[in-house]
């Protein structure tokens, strides 16, 4: 019966449908916490100055919503953004300010963390080193979300040119969505690095990805420069450039398969006219699960899918040896051995976050330990959910058709559900 129990898991586990996509007002990526939530680019350059668009990026439950009109389900937010760039040369401070209303028609959008809303300004500046000072607040809250003060050397240098790369974490038609954090790229997506260069060149780039020492990947395809220029903008509440036509700008995309490619540190090489220009860039998984993160939760999840005796093999050895039988474990079961990317591994263990989450108690800190944390990283949740009060206590009933299986908790204390029994549907 046990060494059945972790392919009988999986057969139920692809059963499952596995999370639905976010809608385009989503950002489902993790902003890197020892930064503010805040990016900078230079969309234009010329001999004597720069444009730069400067883009914050805050996750919902960090702002607060107060209900709009007498809708119940209407809600929203006034924040401002103001920047001030000081020329530390000429000591002369530029400006710019800009208010957005944000509204959501859903009170669970208010709570989610992957939802984000995201505002920016453009400011055309001499060629300097600047002191950039960045605030994002509510007026109407009394209340400072960003505050955040660094050195911009606002001056780039490029053998071939270049004034600006970054990469792009979704595409929607014409309409770029940048990644919100310097030189990373998301993982699992595919490689996609835009490249703005000075002035109106004709000039063909070729770019390769290599690892850090330099060992070759792939190389895109010489790259012809579009006529366009990136014009800055929000979609719903989510920040992205739009390619507009205009001879007088120089824009490349470079794109990469990468789906073979593990998340970790890569080099990017730009060539044109026989110079070279480097960028080391980090391919991150920046929404891997938290529960993955820790590999000492994370091999400790295993035991409720698999026998006894494999956990306790897995579980053998110095840290090295538990990690790469781990990591074998997870591949021998992966729906697409041929990539990177593991959809049946991200999904169980985001799973995890969720029931460690949600089915806490006073009894059980670790949702993921209780019973009905237990089912959900098991079996996914559940098509319904219904209460029941009864002279013999509470019942919670959870419902799984595609399983053809009902499981029924009962509340042996506050809180705290004990499986009672399952039935079939």
């Amino acid at each position: 019966m046990m060494a059945a129990k972790s392919s009988l898991f999986l057969t139920a586990f692809l059963l499952l449908s596995i999370s639905q996509g976010f809608s385009q007002y989503t950002r489902h990526r993790q902003i890197q916490p020892s930064r503010p939530p805040l990016s900078t680019w230079v969309v234009a350059a010329s001999k004597d100055s720069v444009t730069i668009c400067v883009a914050y990026s805050l996750p919902c439950p960090k702002i607060i919503f107060t209900k709009i009109g007498s809708s119940h389900n209407t809600f929203g937010a006034s924040l401002s953004f103001s920047l001030d760039e000081a020329d530390s040369v000429t000591g002369t401070t530029y400006h710019s300010f800009h208010r957005k209303e944000i509204t959501v028609d859903r009170f669970s959008m208010t709570r989610d963390p992957k939802l984000y809303c995201q505002d920016f300004v453009v400011l055309t500046l001499p060629r300097s080193t600047y002191r950039a000072t960045s605030e994002v607040r509510d007026d109407n809250q009394q209340i400072k979300y960003l505050d955040y003060t660094e050195i911009e050397h606002l001056d780039p240098v490029s053998q071939i040119g270049i004034v600006s790369t970054f990469f792009v974490d979704s595409l929607s038609g014409s309409i770029l969505f940048p990644e919100m954090r310097e030189n990373v790229a998301p993982f699992p997506e595919s490689i996609s690095a835009v490249v703005l260069a000075q002035g109106t060149g004709s000039e063909p780039i070729e770019a390769t990805l290599k690892t850090t020492t330099g060992n070759i990947i792939s190389r895109s395809d010489s790259i012809t420069p579009l006529k366009v220029r990136l014009e800055p903008g929000t979609y719903g509440n989510v920040f992205g450039f739009t390619e507009r036509p205009d001879s007088a700008f120089s824009t490349y995309i470079a794109r990469f398969r990468s789906d073979t490619l593990r998340d970790g540190k890569y080099e990017l090489e730009f060539t044109s006219g026989g110079k070279s220009e480097k960028l080391n860039f980090h391919y991150s998984w920046l929404d891997k699960p938290l529960s993955l993160v820790d590999f000492t939760t994370a091999l400790s999840l295993l035991k409720y899918i698999v026998p006894d005796s494999l956990y306790s093999l897995v579980n053998s050895g110095n840290e090295r040896e538990k990690r790469e039988k781990f990591e074998s474990y997870w591949k021998s079961h992966d729906p697409t051995p041929n990539t990177a990317y593991n959809e049946l591994e991200t999904e169980f263990y985001e799973r995890a976050d969720y029931a460690t989450e949600h089915f806490r108690t006073l009894v059980s800190e670790t949702g993921a330990a209780t019973d009905r944390g237990k089912a959900y990283i098991l079996y996914g949740p559940p098509a319904k959910i219904k209460r029941e009060f009864l002279s013999g206590g509470t019942y919670e009933i959870w419902y799984y058709p595609n399983l053809q299986s009902v499981l029924i908790f009962k509340e042996e204390r506050f809180g705290e559900f004990k499986l009672y029994r399952t039935e079939k549907s």
